[in-house]
């Protein structure tokens, strides 16, 4: 399945907080639903809607598909730290929003637009994956042919934002430093998710194998998890004797006759 291509408030609106930090998507009217039919009110939702939509919150906000956002909750399951803080690290860690947040760009669409075409260095090297994740220490610069494009470009970003103390810029020569990991309380979002809405959620639409693979101690939230016990075998009769396949014959008798 493809990126989505279409207008962006759409999004903010369906899950009804602001997924950019634009005057677009902040004087959206994100009570009412999209479309033509948006004015009318909203069914009351479930318990796994309400965690779906906070899910959605943080894939909108990043710009990462569901397969990608699996492929970090599966990571943050898996370290010794705490799951929730893992997870706001491994997404702020990515090439792209680390532009973002340094105001290069003003959007999180266009700097994974300028990493895919190749303007940015990391360590004196090409890397054109958004989803990379730096690491402390890393220096991130604009190519030499993609400087004067670049000036404009963070010229019109909003050059007033506050940038992150786990990163240091220097608009004059566009390069960013990454000093250090990024903390809880150095994350900063245009609506405030409930974390713990999208590990419940992650802990429902995970595979068998990770689902075995988790620590004992974090039981499922939907009573859909249960253990279902293992199907019987089909070759095996009622009652364990031999069954249809096992050798054993069977007699045919027609129906409504009896013996004799």
């Amino acid at each position: 399945m493809g990126r989505y291509t279409g207008p962006k408030v759409r999004k903010s609106r369906r899950v009804r907080a602001p997924i950019a930090e634009t005057p677009k998507h902040m004087k959206a009217d994100t009570e009412r639903g999209p479309g033509q039919h948006g004015f009318r009110r909203r069914r009351k939702m479930t318990a796994y809607a309400e965690r779906l939509m906070e899910k959605q919150k943080l894939c909108f906000f990043y710009h990462v598909s569901d397969k990608q956002f699996r492929r970090y909750m599966a990571d943050a399951s898996k370290s010794k730290s705490n799951t929730i803080e893992r997870l706001n690290e491994l997404l702020e860690r990515r090439l792209d929003n680390v532009i973002r947040r340094a105001a290069l760009a003003r959007t999180i669409w266009q700097s994974r637009q300028l990493v895919v075409h190749g303007h940015f260095r990391v360590n004196g090297q090409k890397v054109d994956r958004p989803s990379y994740q730096v690491r402390p220490g890393d220096v991130i610069t604009v190519r030499d042919k993609s400087k004067k494009s670049m000036t404009e470009i963070a010229e019109s970003a909003d050059a007033g934002a506050i940038v992150p103390g786990w990163l240091s810029v220097a608009r004059e020569k566009l390069e960013i430093k990454v000093e250090r990991l990024p903390a809880a309380d150095a994350i900063s979002r245009p609506f405030e998710p409930n974390m713990q809405y999208v590990v419940e959620f992650s802990r429902k639409t995970d595979s068998p194998t990770e689902r075995a693979s988790r620590a004992p101690d974090r039981p499922p939230f939907f009573k859909s998890q249960r253990a279902v016990p293992a199907p019987r075998d089909a070759l095996s009769g009622p009652r364990g004797g031999a069954g249809r396949g096992s050798g054993a014959r069977r007699r045919y008798r027609a129906p409504g006759r009896g013996r004799g």
